[in-house]
């Protein structure tokens, strides 16, 4: 089944930092390490394709090189499945540390990603860290898909308990983004309901 789509992108730097560390990617096209204040419009026209965003992680080194990398990797995916993404930000995860360590000025880099993807078995979000994913249902309104990969959703890797006040910004999973290699969970979410 071919897909058409037709989308915009806008993202903002925040309040803290004096570079865009996000970068995007909707289909072949990939936006990355520039201004995105003004919305762009894109379209996309095939059978397999991720569309999401990366946000390179703060008060670390290199995010946007952490994102970049994210984003061209997911432009480069043939083959769209639940199996081949889980795949791709497993390995992305491998990559990202380890160029990390290769590179000194990249130490600690890491980046959050969360999109949609069609291909072998239907639609379905992914995220890894607290980039979100919202859907528009006609009768409910905007509802969000994804779970944030925190203390405060989903708790310590130890009990899974929630922590409801724990520190909103201190993520779980990443990435990259450690100084010691971590295998990562990547959370698929079915968007066929």
């Amino acid at each position: 089944m071919t897909t058409k789509l037709k989308g915009a992108w806008v993202t903002h730097v925040g309040n803290k930092k004096p570079d865009n560390e996000d970068s995007v990617f909707f289909g072949k096209a990939c936006v990355c390490g520039r201004s995105m204040n003004e919305p762009e419009a894109v379209e996309l026209d095939g059978t397999d394709w991720l569309l999401g965003v990366a946000d390179g992680v703060g008060g670390h080194n290199a995010g946007e090189t952490a994102s970049r990398l994210c984003s061209e990797a997911a432009i480069g995916m043939e083959e769209v499945s639940r199996a081949t993404v889980d795949s791709l930000l497993q390995n992305l995860n491998k990559e990202i540390f380890d160029k990390s360590v290769e590179d000194e000025t990249l130490s600690g880099m890491g980046t959050t990603v969360a999109g949609v993807a069609l291909g072998g078995g239907g639609l379905f979000a992914f995220n890894v860290g607290d980039s979100r994913v919202y859907r528009f249902h006609a009768e409910r309104g905007l509802e969000r898909v994804t779970l944030d990969d925190s203390l405060l959703e989903r708790g310590d890797a130890k009990t899974g308990t929630p922590m409801p006040f724990a520190p909103s910004n201190v993520i779980t999973q990443a990435l990259g983004g450690r100084k010691t290699f971590k295998e990562i969970t990547p959370n698929l979410y079915d968007l066929e309901t």
